[in-house]
């Protein structure tokens, strides 16, 4: 079973860390745009702070979820790869949603919009980076695995949620969750309304020998 205390306590952790980096990130944005520096709106600046939280808690994760899981064999290390690299750059370009002449045409208001987003971006990429990291160090160390989906059962949890508790899935597919297909708790290839603010985990099992 995972360890939930160390999983929250890492959370939390990265939660700080990516409310300064994307805050310092909106900061120099809000510079450019504002002296008309060259370019103005730079999704780079984003896919840095992106990157830098997700390989940060795949350093900090990776080790729990590997001295935990049921069956040990040659495991993923923090190297990424092409595919998250990818979705990164998909969610840089895109994470507060305006476009260059947006910016210069709203100025502040567009900044106090982001300002608002900032907190709850924090949380959720550090939450989507450990569940991801957690996931792709199990599929890596056995493809016998099963996963099982884990919810908080309390009055903040949403009904497909706790509906999901307990549902199992071999680690290829994907666990049913409202009626959408999500590879593991707060997949951000999944609908918003199934993703953000979850508290949701994997656990994991051997499949039997047949």
């Amino acid at each position: 079973m995972i360890d939930r205390g160390a999983l929250f306590a890492s959370r939390e952790q990265w939660e700080r860390k990516a409310l300064g980096l994307f805050t310092t990130t909106l900061n120099e944005e809000r510079a450019a745009v504002r002296t008309g520096g060259a370019g103005g709106f730079d999704p780079l600046l984003w896919f840095d702070a992106l990157f830098t939280v997700w390989t940060g808690v795949a350093d900090d994760w990776i080790p729990v979820v590997r001295a935990a899981l049921p069956q040990k064999g040659e495991v993923l290390d923090a190297g990424l790869g092409q595919d998250l690299v990818g979705m990164l750059a998909g969610k840089a370009a895109g994470i507060v949603e305006l476009t260059e002449e947006e910016w210069l045409l709203l100025g502040d208001d567009a900044f106090s919009a982001a300002d608002i987003r900032i907190e709850a971006l924090s949380r959720n990429e550090s939450v989507q980076a450990h569940a991801w990291s957690q996931h792709e160090t199990a599929r890596a160390d056995s493809l016998r695995l099963f996963k099982i989906w884990q919810a908080v059962l309390d009055d903040r949890t949403r009904p497909s949620h706790s509906t999901a508790n307990e549902q199992r899935r071999r680690i290829d597919d994907p666990f049913t969750v409202g009626g959408s297909a999500l590879q593991w708790p707060a997949d951000a290839g999944g609908p918003i309304a199934e993703v953000i603010n979850c508290r949701c985990w994997e656990d994991y099992e051997l499949a039997p020998v047949r």
